[in-house]
């Protein structure tokens, strides 16, 4: 958030400057430079500070801090260095590598695979449905460690028969971490799964609102006289410098206004999400006022929000509206 401030800060003004003393000073250069700055101080102390994730095991596994995992896997492996890894059976790799039982979908499982990856060791995920269910895996045995985050770990702690006999390992978490899908066995793991019904709603108005979008950027760019763009280019401009500073800002007076209907529309329109069982915020108040049967109050606060977003919408692009039209005159 402070690097996008920054950004702004930094366009606003540089912007300004420019207008006053008549010369480019490549301010999104600059304002880009401190934006990374700033995500940058903030992934170093944020990575520093975080202390959320951990991994529950038992004492007798002999891993007493994360350092102590790989240790504890090439003994299992017999190995004396990772890259021996390479050379083991599938029998012999399924039998040395890391057993984890995690919460299916969990950020906590690729927290911990990434950096079982970055050490090049072997291991297994064991994913439940419910917190439950990987709690009873871990207390039968079925799994090496126990991925969560630290407050459920230790919910987990005081479920278990002897929680003297289990531990919590702190495993360092990064600000953000990517998740690429692969395949294992015949599923895909990782990455971020669409729902049917969310699919289904995201294509659909992606198709029907997108052509309608580019029909308006077409007939912004096409009201510009052709003379501008000869001029432009009898001056020796580029075509994204023509683009930029000739077509784009007279387009833009004309691509605005409609576009302001178009969002709105598109805004209301994800209601239709109901019509293939999507979980929106109108089906959701359905359910509510089934359950509660305060079916006006639930209503109002439909109207509330639908109007609250309609008019910043609304405010936002008529401003930036207002904004063209003045630097056109």
């Amino acid at each position: 958030i402070l690097g996008i401030l920054q950004f702004q800060l930094t366009w606003f003004f540089m912007g300004r400057r420019e207008q006053e003393t008549g010369k480019p000073s490549n301010r999104f250069r600059w304002a880009l430079v401190g934006f990374l700055l700033i995500a940058a101080v903030g992934w170093i102390i944020s990575s520093a500070t975080a202390d959320n994730e951990g991994i529950l095991v038992a004492r007798s596994s002999r891993i007493g801090e994360f350092e102590d995992i790989k240790s504890v896997i090439m003994t299992r492996g017999g190995v004396n260095h990772v890259s021996e890894f390479a050379r083991k059976s599938d029998e012999e790799l399924e039998q040395a590598a890391l057993q984890i039982c995690v919460l299916r979908d969990s950020p906590s499982e690729p927290n911990l695979t990434n950096k079982l990856r970055r050490l090049g060791l072997p291991y297994e995920v064991d994913r439940a449905s419910s917190m439950s269910r990987a709690i009873s895996s871990f207390a039968e045995g079925n799994c090496d460690v126990l991925a969560a985050p630290k407050s459920a770990l230790n919910s987990a702690l005081a479920m278990l028969e002897s929680p003297a006999s289990n531990l919590i390992v702190s495993v360092k978490e990064a600000p953000l971490t990517w998740t690429v899908p692969r395949f294992e066995g015949f599923n895909v793991v990782g990455g971020w799964s669409m729902t049917g019904e969310f699919f289904a709603l995201f294509l659909g108005l992606t198709i029907f609102y997108g052509g309608g979008l580019a029909e308006v950027v077409r007939a912004g760019i096409l009201s510009v006289s052709k003379g501008q763009t000869e001029a432009a280019r009898a001056l020796g401009l580029l075509e994204g410098q023509r683009l930029q500073l000739i077509v784009l800002p007279q387009a833009l007076k004309v691509i605005i206004p409609p576009l302001i209907s178009t969002y709105l529309s598109l805004m209301k329109d994800t209601s239709l999400g109901v019509a293939v069982a999507f979980p929106e915020m109108y089906l959701i108040s359905q359910t509510l006022m089934n359950q509660s049967g305060r079916a006006l109050q639930i209503m109002i606060i439909i109207m509330v929000v639908y109007l609250v977003i309609s008019i910043f919408f609304s405010v936002v692009l008529n401003w930036y509206n207002q904004r063209v039209v003045l630097v056109e005159r």
